[in-house]
C-alpha cells in the first residue's frame, strides 16, 4: 500500500504528540476515581520491571459512526474466527477492534516494521486507520507508571523478580460531527502473560473522552459527587454508561505533563486489573522464570 497517499492531514489533528508539552484538557475515564493501590496478592508476585510493546491507535474518521464494527470484525466468512485464534483463544463472539488491531499487528509488523500507518478496509471499503509504534506513542512514554507503583514496578537498574509485558491499544471514534473531540477506548494487553499452552491474552479496557465531549453528551440530572471525584451518565454510539472525573483532572498543573493524564490512567487501570486477576494467574508470575 501507498502510505504516502494515506489521509495524514486530518489524522494529524487526532495524534497528539507525546513529545509536546502543552496545558490538556481534564480528561473523564470510566476508571474509578478512587486511588487504587496494588494488593498485596499483587506485590507478593512481584516486584516487576514493566516493558512495552508499540502502541496502537485505531481511528475511525466517520462523523456519523453507528457504533457497528462488523464490517471490519466480520470483513469475510471465518475471519472474527481468525482473530480469535490469533489471540490464542478468545471468544470469537466477543472480539473488537482492539483485539483486530493487536492480530493484524503481527502481520503487518513483518513487512512495514514497528512504525507505520495503515488504511484497514471494511466490506464495503469502510476505512479504518491504524496507527502504530512511535508514529502514535513515545518510546518509552508509560515509564512514569514505576513512578506511579514503586511497590510493583522497578526501575529497569534495579534487580526486579519477574517482568510484565504491555500493549495499549487505542479505540477512537467520533459521537458528534464537526470538531468536538473524539472518544478513546483504551485496551491494556498483558501480552507477556501467558503460558506454553496457548493461553489467551489478559486484557483489560477503559474510556476515556475530553471534558468538552462529555458536556455534550451527558445525560442531565445524572451528575453527582462521588468519592475522589466526580460521575456523571454518557451517551455514545456503544451504549450509555458511567465516565468520572478525578479530583486531581481538575488540577492545571496535573495537565502541564507529556501525557501525564494518558500514562496515570492506564497505570490506575493496569494495577485494578492486577488486583482482580485469579490466584491461579498470579502463581503464574510467581513461577516464571523471566
Amino acid at each position: 500500500m501507498n502510505r504516502s497517499a494515506l489521509p495524514l492531514v486530518p489524522l494529524a489533528g487526532l495524534l497528539l504528540c507525546s513529545g509536546c508539552v502543552t496545558k490538556l484538557p481534564a480528561q473523564w475515564t470510566t476508571i474509578n476515581p478512587a486511588d487504587i493501590e496494588p494488593s498485596p496478592r499483587v506485590t507478593a508476585a512481584g516486584p516487576f520491571h514493566l516493558y512495552h510493546l508499540p502502541s496502537i491507535a485505531l481511528i475511525n474518521f466517520d462523523e456519523h459512526y453507528s457504533g457497528d464494527d462488523t464490517p471490519w470484525i466480520d470483513l469475510d466468512d471465518g475471519f472474527r474466527g481468525r482473530i480469535a485464534e490469533a489471540m490464542d483463544g478468545y471468544d470469537p463472539a466477543t472480539i473488537t477492534l482492539g483485539d483486530l488491531a493487536v492480530a493484524r499487528y503481527a502481520f503487518l509488523e513483518e513487512r512495514l516494521g514497528e512504525d507505520f500507518f495503515w488504511k484497514q478496509l471494511g466490506r464495503e471499503d469502510e476505512e479504518l486507520m491504524m496507527a502504530t509504534g512511535k508514529k502514535w506513542e513515545g518510546l518509552d512514554k508509560y515509564s512514569f507508571i514505576r513512578t506511579m507503583y514503586p511497590s510493583v514496578f522497578r526501575d529497569y537498574k534495579l534487580p526486579a523478580e519477574r517482568k510484565i509485558v504491555i500493549r495499549v491499544v487505542s479505540d477512537i471514534y467520533r459521537v458528534l460531527p464537526g470538531k468536538a473531540p473524539p472518544v478513546r477506548d483504551v485496551t491494556i494487553y498483558l501480552s507477556g502473560l501467558r503460558d506454553d499452552e496457548g493461553m489467551p491474552i489478559p486484557k483489560t479496557t477503559f474510556t476515556q473522552m475530553e471534558d468538552e465531549l462529555v458536556r455534550q453528551i451527558a445525560v442531565e440530572g445524572t451528575e453527582r459527587a462521588v468519592p475522589g471525584g466526580t460521575a456523571v451518565d454518557v451517551v455514545t454510539p456503544r451504549g450509555r454508561f458511567t465516565v468520572y472525573q478525578s479530583d486531581r483532572e481538575t488540577d492545571p498543573s496535573f495537565r502541564w505533563t507529556v501525557r501525564l493524564q494518558d500514562v496515570w490512567h492506564v497505570g490506575k487501570a493496569l494495577v485494578d486489573f492486577l488486583n482482580r486477576l485469579p490466584e491461579e494467574t498470579l502463581q503464574r508470575f510467581r513461577d516464571a522464570k523471566n
